[in-house]
């Protein structure tokens, strides 16, 4: 079943229904993850706080639940973590930290390698022969957010297509 991304719907959720986690227990088994990966999730998500907040983005073709992935969006970000010059103590230590109150910079990251294990990905799939448009979607969904600076997503370089196609630009990682 070849699905387009454009005939695909995001919707940013905190919550997931029995329903909805049933929907992708097919992809638990191709993973060989436990059900309870999602008490996990909805533990993170519970403890979201005003500049932490976790969440699932949840991908639909119409009403139909297809995809989600969970990510955590961190606003404010301090910019002094990105730019090791600012970490200077003195004049640019300050001149960061208030750069980074007044810019409210915001950055999204997905989950992968932070609560599942190492060879796992955070987005699951209702079927494989929707992955690929799923991802497609949210990335596109993630990449117009005009509320995120920055997103940064940890994946294996065997989905690098994915990333190449919707514009992200990919850095490699020594894990």
């Amino acid at each position: 079943m070849e699905i387009p991304a454009k005939d695909l719907t995001c919707r940013r959720d905190t919550r997931l229904t029995p329903e909805e986690k049933l929907v992708f227990a097919g992809d638990l088994d191709r993973r060989g993850l436990a059900d309870n990966v999602w008490d996990l999730f909805s533990q993170w998500v519970e403890r979201s706080t005003d500049q932490v907040t976790f969440f699932y983005l949840k991908v639909f073709s119409d009403t139909r639940l297809l995809a989600l992935g969970m990510f955590v969006q961190i606003k404010p970000i301090d910019l002094r973590a990105s730019y090791s010059g600012l970490r200077k103590p003195g004049v640019l230590d300050k001149i960061g930290a208030l750069l980074s109150r007044v810019s409210s910079n915001c950055v999204v990251v997905s989950f992968r390698n932070l609560i599942t294990s190492n060879h796992t990905r955070t987005f699951f799939f209702r079927e494989p022969e929707v992955e690929q448009a799923a991802m497609g979607a949210m990335l596109a969904h993630l990449k117009a957010d005009k509320t995120a600076d920055m997103v940064t997503i940890v994946d294996t370089s065997a989905n690098q297509a994915s990333y190449d196609e919707a514009g992200f630009a990919s850095f490699p990682s020594s894990s």
